[in-house]
């Protein structure tokens, strides 16, 4: 007989009663009581204080079961068997054992350890620097924009059409068509969560699909994207382990319906899908984007949220823990402006501009039009839709530099560009500023960056960039 077979662990070891009585287990020992909305072993792991218990219980945890099969294996026939391991850790609960089934082999063991073993114990945690390929291949959902994996946030003031760039976006995946330029690797599904707006979900797809890709009537439906009506209580942790068992049934029908796997889940919105009590506490947010992470982790999506912007133009509402977690962020600006604010992996560049025409579909029992709209991508700004201003909307962060730079730039001889001293324009933003000289450094080192991808060129004698831009 072989007895060096690896452990084998039932499906049901990951029971949610579990975690209760890990918590319980806590608040026992260490008088601190766990959050009831997440995973206690995840908790623990985040907790320093709880380093001996993880570091005793883990590894001994899996040792001793390791152990105890061969034994277990060898008194199949012995009904006496479980009665060799008598005595554990903890001074109690004796570490038991039946006989296994024909079909697997079942090792019981004591409740508080009950936690390590279904965390994936086995699983890797540790990478060696020198054993991962120096240029790693980044799973793109859109290339240099959505990753795989990845949580993010499409931010825009009122009115600026964030919804229905997430059904370009969705149709684009769904089509294998250009996003603003940036390409789809592979086709893929989406899942929008519809919190607010759940009845125009269906007409608004249907419109994008004939009036912005050109697809007949009958066709215009027939697309890998579904959607929730409603919030989830995605909050709750059997809300959201209802969520991903939904959405890991929608990528299943997805495939047998269309051959094309889910690759996106959108939320619509932020504020109505997640109802934060304060979006300004950074230790709430952090969790939202926990609970978002826990999406992408389980599915292997990406998970983009519409956001609205906050009293100050260019930036998310609430906390700069939503953008500091973030792995992408897309502004859907008033003005017709697309920008990529955020990329971990990518530059930051404008991705384009857009128009939302407004399209008659048919007419009410009274006469009146029922009407919407679609994204209508732009080569360049639409001055029946922009503001009145000139040039574009510098990013979040960037208006200091432009301000500084205009304040010293004259045009240069053949009157293409405009140029300034680096030195000028650093004095003058400098000028501008309060705070600690370091401060001022760290603000114009983000400043130059923005400056960068929106075209300025900078040296560190000149700056410039194109006179009309």
């Amino acid at each position: 007989m072989n007895v060096a077979a690896p452990l084998r662990l039932p499906t049901n070891y990951c029971e949610p009663s579990w975690d209760d009585e890990m918590r319980s287990e806590v608040l026992a020992q260490t008088g601190i009581e766990l959050d009831i909305r997440y995973p206690a072993w995840e908790q623990l792991q985040d907790r320093n204080r709880f380093g001996d218990l993880l570091t005793e219980v883990r590894p001994r945890a899996i040792e001793l079961a390791e152990q105890k099969l061969a034994s277990i294996k060898r008194a199949k026939a012995d009904p006496d068997g479980p009665a060799l391991f008598e005595k554990f850790m903890f001074g109690r609960s004796p570490f038991k054992a039946r006989a296994p089934s024909d079909r697997e082999e079942h090792v019981l063991v004591p409740e508080k350890l009950k936690p390590a073993l279904c965390s994936g114990a086995s699983k890797r945690t540790t990478y060696w620097v020198e054993d991962e390929p120096l240029n790693p291949q980044i799973d793109w959902l859109l290339d240099e924009t959505l990753q795989r994996g990845g949580i993010g946030f499409l931010g825009g003031p009122s009115g600026a059409g964030k919804t229905f760039v997430l059904v370009h976006l969705a149709l684009c995946g769904a089509l294998k068509k250009l996003f603003f330029g940036r390409s789809v690797p592979k086709p893929f599904g989406t899942y929008l969560i519809a919190a607010e707006g759940a009845a125009s979900v269906a007409q608004r797809v249907k419109t994008a699909a004939v009036h912005s890709f050109g697809l007949p009537n009958e066709d215009a439906t027939r697309l890998p994207i579904a959607y929730y009506k409603g919030a989830p209580d995605i909050m709750n942790k059997q809300g959201l382990d209802a969520l991903i068992s939904e959405l890991k049934s929608a990528d299943r029908e997805m495939v047998s319906r269309y051959g094309v796997p889910l690759g996106l889940v959108q939320i619509d919105t932020f504020g109505q899908a997640f109802t934060l009590d304060d979006e300004n506490a950074a230790a709430q947010v952090n969790r939202a984007t926990k609970i978002m992470h826990a999406i992408t982790d389980a599915t292997g999506v990406a998970a983009l949220a519409t956001h609205h912007f906050g009293h100050s133009a260019q930036r998310l509402r609430g906390s700069s823990a939503l953008r500091a977690n973030s792995d992408f962020v897309i502004e859907a600006r008033g003005d017709g402006e697309l920008f990529l604010e955020k990329c971990r992996d990518a530059a930051e560049v404008r991705l384009g501009w857009y128009d939302m025409p407004l399209v008659e579909l048919g007419h009410k029992a009274d006469g009146r039009p029922i009407t919407s709209r679609h994204i209508r991508e732009l080569g360049e700004r639409n001055s029946r839709t922009a503001r009145a201003a000139t040039g574009f909307v510098p990013p979040a962060g960037c208006a200091d530099f432009e301000m500084a730079f205009k304040a010293v730039a004259t045009a240069s001889e053949d009157g293409s560009r405009l140029e300034a001293s680096t030195a000028a324009v650093k004095a003058t933003f400098y000028a501008a500023r309060e705070g600690k000289q370091a401060a001022k450094r760290q603000a114009w080192k983000r400043n130059a960056d923005k400056a960068r991808a929106l075209g300025y060129e900078l040296s560190d004698t000149l700056i410039s960039k194109p006179a009309k831009a």
